[in-house]
């Protein structure tokens, strides 16, 4: 009989706002297919040929903005279509949010094939209330392609989440460090660099120079443009802590880690986000106080949607991003553009050269099998074809011959696909709507970009390559790239050439994040308790912002602190601590580094 353990509402970790590789793709001719030495065997193990299946239906459960037009409003489009004839297999999408994820998880009426809602616990619940399968003996029988992808991920799910038997989940987005300068980086803290410039370029040395030319920058524009509602910073409500464990700490060199813990990603080692009177968040909370204090701190921040900020980012009312929302041209002129602003007052560029992770996103936006799906073996087949050079090309870059194909054999993209590229939008929202919303959540859908290797050798995302992104770069990316070297086409290239002059830093290594990525999970004790701080944390937040003084915030962040003891946060810090430990000893003893 399956138990079901959902009866809390849990807190949302990292929003999956942000969506890196988009679209679809085709099957290869047989002249193709010589040219990239696939061979008719290789195309049988990837499970390429549908024609002999029988049809079926599986239904998969994917986040709202993870999923077909962003909203789920387009559950047929190309690339559905083309994995039905490459599996014989129709995907039937089911969109939700955290709540109503957790809503049929406490009904058991949880799609075949799941995106997993980030939040620390919701996997320890999926699997004491048996409502996701054991991976192990599909992967042995259909998941080729996926043992051989992500062999250490599989045995850090199996370390962590499965008593050192089981692999319960898949995690998306694996990635490692590159060395091609990424476009702009990754998620920290972002202005605008065009309205920067235009107040005359001042140096920033320190937080609170960055602070007071934000302040520039937002009374230069409101006065250029008359209107009022115009601010530097801002925040949004609907993605848990996002907002704060995210852009400044990624700008001091942290990452997210564990609930309401935070990690050195050059040494592994966390920090207690709450307990810590001097940790990373609390700095960070500080910043967006100071920028209140300053009046440059949007109180919508304390109560919008992210689709809010993200809108306003878009028509020029917000002028830094904690994503990596880039403004309208159409709206704000062509060299609008959110990139780091030159100085010291951040230690780290987040992500120059990849932002690192070894093993995905963990239990965030993994992939499961559900115990309602009839189907496991073919849904198993799925998944793997979907992690085969095909596959991760399809739901990459588009139709074979009509987004991409190769070219003197040289596989490149074509089309509308490039034509929005050229645009500067990406793969924007009018480009998904007009060519049958092909976007879904492809990030979620395979095991990440560079863990997928094709023959051809080129990676399988072929917007990510040094020549396309300078062939690519946006009048406002080049008008950025070239202040700082005539040569440069793109703010990757900038911020490569900061690092390499010693002005910031960035993460060249993923072995800190190895290391402490084998330790047990949270008890659920611990995650109950960590849960109840977060939501706690939240709302109260517009305490901390508002404080009208260093003096007023400190006190309000001493009855926060007070407020975390009494709820029992030491003892889960303890925990925390312990299960780094166990980590690191079991890395060194599985990797012996």
């Amino acid at each position: 009989m399956r138990k079901n353990k959902w009866t809390r509402i849990l807190a949302a970790g990292m929003s999956l706002a942000l969506v890196f590789s988009l679209a679809a793709c085709q099957q290869k001719t047989e002249e193709e297919h010589q040219k990239t030495g696939e061979t008719g065997e290789q195309r049988e193990a990837s499970g390429a040929d549908g024609a002999d299946k029988e049809p079926i239906t599986l239904t998969w459960g994917m986040q709202v903005a993870d999923a077909p037009g962003g909203d789920g409003t387009h559950p047929e489009n190309e690339v559905i279509n083309m994995i039905r004839e490459k599996t014989g297999i129709q995907i039937e999408i089911i969109t939700y949010d955290l709540d109503k994820f957790n809503m049929l998880a406490a009904g058991g009426d949880l799609p075949d094939i799941i995106e997993i809602v980030t939040g620390n616990n919701i996997v320890n619940n999926l699997i004491s209330s048996e409502q996701i399968i054991p991976l192990e003996d599909l992967l042995d029988q259909y998941g080729e392609n996926i043992r051989e992808n992500i062999p250490d991920v599989l045995q850090q799910v199996k370390m962590t989440r499965g008593g050192g038997e089981h692999i319960y989940y898949l995690p998306t987005n694996i990635t490692g460090i590159s060395e091609i300068p990424e476009k702009n980086g990754y998620v920290d803290l972002k202005a605008r660099y065009d309205i920067y410039k235009e107040i005359g370029s001042p140096e920033i040395v320190t937080e609170d120079d960055y602070l007071d030319v934000l302040k520039q920058m937002q009374d230069y524009q409101r006065e250029k443009t008359g209107d009022d509602a115009i601010y530097a910073l801002s925040s949004w409500t609907d993605s848990g802590t996002w907002p704060y464990i995210i852009s400044y700490p990624f700008a001091q060199g942290y990452k997210d880690d564990l609930t309401n813990h935070s990690m050195d990603l050059e040494t592994g080692e966390i920090e207690s986000n709450f307990m810590e009177e001097d940790s990373v968040l609390w700095k960070a909370v500080r910043f967006f106080n100071k920028a209140y204090q300053l009046g440059i701190f949007d109180p919508d921040g304390l109560t919008q949607k992210n689709a809010q900020y993200i809108e306003k980012i878009n028509n020029g009312k917000l002028l830094t991003t904690g994503n990596l929302t880039q403004p309208n041209p159409e709206l704000c002129g062509e060299e609008a553009i959110m990139v780091n602003l030159p100085g010291t007052a951040f230690p780290c560029v987040a992500g120059v050269y990849g932002m690192p992770y070894p093993f995905g996103f963990d239990t965030a936006g993994a992939r499961a099998i559900s115990t309602n799906c009839q189907y496991p073996d073919r849904a198993m087949e799925l998944l793997n074809w979907l992690d085969s050079p095909e596959g991760a090309r399809l739901v990459v870059n588009g139709i074979q011959g009509e987004d991409w194909d190769y070219i003197d054999g040289v596989p490149q993209l074509i089309g509308d696909m490039l034509d929005s590229y050229k645009s500067g939008s990406g793969v924007s929202a009018d480009y998904r709507d007009n060519r049958t919303a092909r976007k879904l959540g492809y990030n979620y859908m395979y095991s990440g970009n560079n863990v997928v290797v094709s023959e051809d050798g080129y990676p399988m995302d072929l917007a990510t390559t040094e020549q396309f992104l300078c062939e690519m770069a946006t009048t406002a990316e080049k008008a950025f790239a070239q202040d700082f070297d005539p040569l440069f086409s793109y703010p990757g290239q900038v911020y490569d050439k900061w690092v390499k002059e010693g002005i910031v830093s960035t993460v060249t290594s993923d072995l800190g994040i190895k290391r402490a990525s084998f330790g047990p999970p949270l008890s659920d004790e611990a995650g109950e308790k960590e849960d109840e701080a977060s939501n706690y944390f939240l709302s109260n937040i517009s305490k901390l912002i508002m404080a009208r003084s260093e003096e007023d915030f400190n006190n309000e962040k001493a009855l926060m602190i007070e407020k975390f003891r009494e709820i029992g946060l030491e003892e889960c810090d303890r925990e925390a601590e312990q299960s780094r430990e166990e980590s690191f000893r079991v890395y060194e003893e599985i990797f012996g580094q």
